[in-house]
Formats: structure tokens, C-alpha cells, sequence
């Protein structure tokens, strides 16, 4: 139900008479007025924080089709805000955003699918949702699509396919694209074995702070390939990846420097 609000008398109240308003427009019904409610009392701006209360209005717009207090309501059910954790709610919740076609969460449940959160595991059902995002061009949907290629999850494994949608997410930014692409140079998986791109993208992605990037370039320094052996950066590498928590790193780290440490005592 959608009244006729004066938003511009919204805008020139003070913060007081705002929330006096929307209550009024609310209680009339208007998603709009329900759903702006609902986020005062979820950020505790004008009123007294109160999830339970941002939850209650939340459900009002979102029962009358608003996307986005849809998605905060899944949220609210997602981390137990308000309302008693529930994963299968959260994931009702998003499913109507998602239809509505919101890329963000088209890609949320794509993850719920993955993982089985909230509904069954199916991976089919995941490769859908994450299309659904990835063809509106969200990088992290492009990037998800991109691993189940790879994994041939869901769908047939074809790394071809994989490095097509890593390629568009990686272009965009996205660190553990473009890792994940750096691999598949480095391996030569759907596309030619090229170890410059392979570093290049490897070192993008390390910018962002990924973990996994920064032992891939310690192992490409390790073994040679595409740049001059070297144990010392390799071990530097390996370090930073460590540091980050990278377990692998860790024990790549003690292999090396246990090596160095026999080497020195000859």
C-alpha cells in the first residue's frame, strides 16, 4: 500500500518529528514509510535502538514486496537480530529479494545453495543464481560461477568456461579471481601456460591481501618458473602468506628456512 507521503516535509523535520512521521505513515500502511522505520530503529537513529522493533517493520514492507526489507530482514534472521536465528527464514527471505532480481543477493543464494544453508545442498540451484548475478556483472557472482566450473560443480567441469568468467571478475577487481586465474595460467587449465600473467595477476591479487596469491608467488620464486629461482624471496613470500594464517604457507615457510638453517651449518 502506497500513500501519499510529503517527503519533502520529511526532509525539512527535525529528527524528532521525522520518526513521528514515519510512524504515521507507517501505521497507514505505506512500505516505504515501514521499511525507513524499520532502519531507524536498527541503527538507533532517532529512537531507541531496537531490533525487535526494526524486524517488526521490516516484516511489514517486506510482506507488501519491498526488496530491501526483504533483504534486511533476511539479515536480521541470518544473525539473529530481533528474532530467533533462523537460517531457513533468512534464506525465505532472500529468495523473494533474489527473484526481484537484486544481483547481491541473486549471488547470497547462490552461496546458500553451495553451502547448504538455510536449504538443501544443490549445486545446480547454486550455478543458476550465481548466472543470474554474474550476467547482471557482479564480480564476486563472476568469480563464484567461475569455481564451480572449475570444480564442475553443478554444471560440467570446463576450465575454458571457468577462465571466462574469472577473466570478467579479475577485470573488475576481484582479488580471488584473480588468484584463481593467475593459477590457471601458472597451470595452463583453459587457457595457455603463461607464467608472466600468471605473476601479474598474482601480485594484483596480493595487493588485496590475499593469502593465497602471496604463496603462489613464494612457490613461482621457490621453483623458477617465469622468474629466477630465489629462495630468499620465496621465503619472504612465504612469510607474508604465514602471517596472513595461510597454513600452507607456514609449512612451506619451515621447510625453507630448516633447509637454510642445515645449509648454513656445514
Amino acid at each position: 500500500m502506497e500513500n501519499n507521503i510529503d517527503w519533502t516535509k520529511y526532509e525539512q523535520a527535525s529528527e524528532e518529528e521525522k520518526v513521528s512521521l514515519l510512524k504515521s505513515w507507517a501505521e497507514q500502511g505505506d512500505s516505504d514509510a515501514q521499511f525507513e522505520l524499520g532502519v531507524c530503529y536498527q541503527d538507533g537513529d532517532g529512537v531507541k535502538q531496537d531490533y525487535s522493533e526494526s524486524a517488526h517493520w521490516f516484516r511489514l514492507a517486506a510482506e507488501q514486496g519491498d526488496e530491501y526489507a526483504q533483504i534486511n530482514l533476511g539479515l536480521q534472521y541470518k544473525n539473529g537480530e530481533g528474532v530467533e536465528k533462523n537460517t531457513k527464514e533468512a534464506f525465505r527471505w532472500f529468495l523473494k529479494a533474489a527473484e526481484n532480481g537484486n544481483a547481491e543477493v541473486q549471488n547470497a543464494v547462490g552461496t546458500m545453495y553451495d553451502e547448504g544453508d538455510g536449504v538443501k545442498q544443490d549445486y545446480g540451484e547454486a550455478c543458476k543464481w550465481f548466472r543470474m548475478a554474474a550476467n547482471q556483472g557482479l564480480s564476486i557472482a563472476q568469480c563464484n560461477l567461475g569455481k564451480m566450473y572449475s570444480q564442475g560443480k553443478g554444471v560440467e567441469k570446463n576450465y575454458a568456461e571457468a577462465a571466462h568468467w574469472y577473466i570478467l571478475a579479475a577485470e573488475q577487481g576481484d582479488g580471488e579471481a584473480q588468484n584463481n586465474l593467475g593459477h590457471m595460467y601458472l597451470n595452463g587449465l583453459g587457457c595457455p601456460v603463461d607464467y608472466s600473467e600468471a605473476m601479474r595477476l598474482f601480485l594484483l591479487s596480493s595487493k588485496q591481501g590475499d593469502s593465497i596469491a602471496d604463496l603462489n608467488i613464494g612457490l613461482m620464486y621457490e621453483v623458477g618458473k617465469g622468474v629466477e629461482k630465489n629462495t630468499e624471496l620465496a621465503i619472504e613470500w612465504y612469510r607474508k602468506a604465514a602471517n596472513k594464517g595461510n597454513e600452507d604457507a607456514k609449512v612451506a615457510l619451515e621447510r625453507l628456512t630448516s633447509n637454510s638453517t642445515l645449509v648454513t651449518s656445514k
